[in-house]
This record gives structure tokens, sequence and C-alpha cells, in this order.
């Protein structure tokens, strides 16, 4: 079979998913809604739906080691165990030209500079 691309998902119906062959990591934001709860049997709940093969609580003067683990979940906490942040490191398949998960954030963060820059613009446009 051909690499799939963007259109081919596009052009019909429900298709299955062929792997680029090529893929890097990245680290992405989740759950910003559960953002100042307290950690407990709930929010662990909640974010088993992200299918965590580890979970890593960080509380302040944490120290890290910068090594990835594919799915695993990050969850920042503070000192009275409320939800700071939560992220999730990630395999990513590599489809087109990007060579490595930098690559891939740097592309998306650019389209979303274009896409609010767009936003202002129509904002701006005067009615006729």
């Amino acid at each position: 079979m051909t690499k799939q691309t963007a259109q081919d998902f596009l052009d019909g119906d429900e298709l299955d998913y062929v792997p680029a062959g090529r893929q890097s990591y990245l680290v992405l934001n989740a759950f910003h809604d559960l953002v100042g709860l307290p950690w407990n049997e709930a929010t662990l709940s909640y974010v088993t739906a992200l299918k965590p093969s580890r979970i890593r609580i960080v509380k302040p003067g944490t120290v890290l080691r910068d090594n990835t683990i594919d799915r695993r979940l990050t969850i920042e906490l503070d000192a009275d165990n409320k939800i700071v942040h939560i992220e999730q490191e990630l395999a990513v398949q590599l489809h087109g030209s990007f060579k490595n998960g930098f690559e891939l954030r740097t592309e998306i963060g650019m389209m979303k500079i274009r896409r609010d820059e767009e936003r202002v613009s129509s904002s701006k446009r005067v009615p006729e």
C-alpha cells in the first residue's frame, strides 16, 4: 500500500490507519479542565482515559530525569496536591517530510500563528 496522506482521509469513509514507518516523540498538554482540582481517586480515574503507560507525580522541588517513556503522564501538583499541569509523552508517526518531533511541533506552532493572524485580520474588516 502507498503511504497515506491527510487528503486520503478527506476522500472517503472511515479508513484503517497505516503507520508512516517513522516516528518521534512529543509532549502534549492534556486536561486543562482539571487544573486546580485535587489529585484524588476521581482525577486519577479521569486521566486513565489517556491510557498512560506510567503516571509520574511532580511536586514543588522535584528534579526530573530527561528521558522519554511513551504514553507516560506527568502530573504537576502544588503544595496542597492540587493539579497545576498535566502532560503526556507520546510517540507520533511522521507523515510527509518531517524529520523529527521538533520539526512537527514547529510546523504546528506556525500554523497556529497563521490561524490567529487570520482571525485578527478578519475581525478588523469593516462590513460593507
